[in-house]
């Protein structure tokens, strides 16, 4: 096998362990606390997911399946940092089996709140108020990496920028809105996407 052969495998892997995992706690999320439709989300918003996942699928599914499509963006990265990229790809499975058992039920495809919605501050969410987010901008970083493509490195960038400029204040003024000032006090302790220092 191919050191290209060998990172394309380590991405699938990692991609397909990350969405099976992602499924298996939103289907049981969806179970105990229903489901919020994507539809009754913001039209700007449902607008700005799609601008970011259809390029998003196009470069994941043509690295995988067809790389010549991709070539355009095609980096000189070192190997040796490739493999940090599958380092940290491999990272962030244990880490989002962590952060979506702590969240239970209130695991939505939406930035909108479930009725049911309790605010967790345990697991990661002690030190981390988004580490869900966090997750998955450090998943795309670690397959641009591997896949040695500016674009999907572009696209990290991108989405690391519309999940703390639009999402996240959204997100919290909801919350806010639901937990008052005890959401007020957790925001002061925690960073959003990384641990508050000190």
């Amino acid at each position: 096998m191919s050191t290209e052969a060998g990172f394309r495998l380590a991405f699938g892997v990692i991609l397909a362990a990350n969405l099976l995992v992602s499924g298996y706690f939103r289907r049981r999320a969806r179970r105990a606390a229903g489901r919020i439709r994507r539809t009754e989300e913001p039209s700007h918003l449902i607008a700005l997911r799609l601008v970011f996942v259809l390029p998003l699928l196009y470069l994941l599914l043509a690295y995988l399946f067809a790389p010549a499509w991709i070539a355009w963006s095609r980096l000189s990265l070192p190997e040796g940092l490739r493999r940090i990229g599958v380092l940290l790809g491999g990272v962030t499975l244990p880490l989002n089996v962590w952060i979506l058992s702590s969240l239970g039920a209130n695991v939505s495809e939406t930035v909108l709140v479930k009725p049911e919605h309790r605010l967790v501050e345990t697991g990661p969410y002690r030190w981390v108020r988004h580490p869900l987010y966090a997750s998955g901008i450090l998943l795309v970083t670690a397959l641009g990496l591997i896949a040695s493509s500016w674009a999907l490195l572009a696209l990290a960038a991108l989405f690391a920028l519309l999940i703390r400029l639009v999402v996240v204040p959204r997100e919290e003024r909801q919350l806010v809105e639901r937990f008052g000032r005890r959401y007020e006090e957790y925001r002061r302790r925690t960073g959003a996407l990384l641990p508050r220092a000190g």
